[in-house]
């Protein structure tokens, strides 16, 4: 019998996981709101990211980004420059895979 339950959560949760797999447009929105905080701790208005050029950057990103579908989640793979950065997709949330994000590298070299 325990046996059975522990299966039964097993296969319960990879069923979740395959339903909140995110998509493209999930990577996209977390980018946008992760420029949107950047911009606002660095004293600039965010509200130019709102209407098309929220979009052009949600389209930007999935050209620039490449996703590696696992069903049960994704890792994206984001091209900025010479840097490469990955992020892992699972139960509708991104998670990054390295220290540190682009917006912060970049400041990096521009202060250097």
């Amino acid at each position: 019998m325990k046996r059975i339950l522990i299966l039964v959560i097993i296969a319960l949760t990879g069923v979740i996981m395959y339903l909140t797999n995110p998509g493209p447009e999930v990577f996209g929105a977390y980018v946008e709101k992760y420029v949107v905080q950047e911009m606002t701790a660095q004293g600039q208005d965010p509200g130019l990211l709102e209407g098309m050029f929220g979009k052009v950057l949600a389209m930007g990103v999935q050209e620039y980004s490449v996703r590696t579908n696992f069903y049960l989640g994704s890792v994206y793979k984001l091209e900025v420059g010479d840097a490469s950065y990955s992020y892992l997709g699972v139960f509708n949330v991104i998670i990054p895979l390295q220290g540190t994000q682009p917006l912060e590298d970049l400041r990096k070299q521009m202060n250097m």
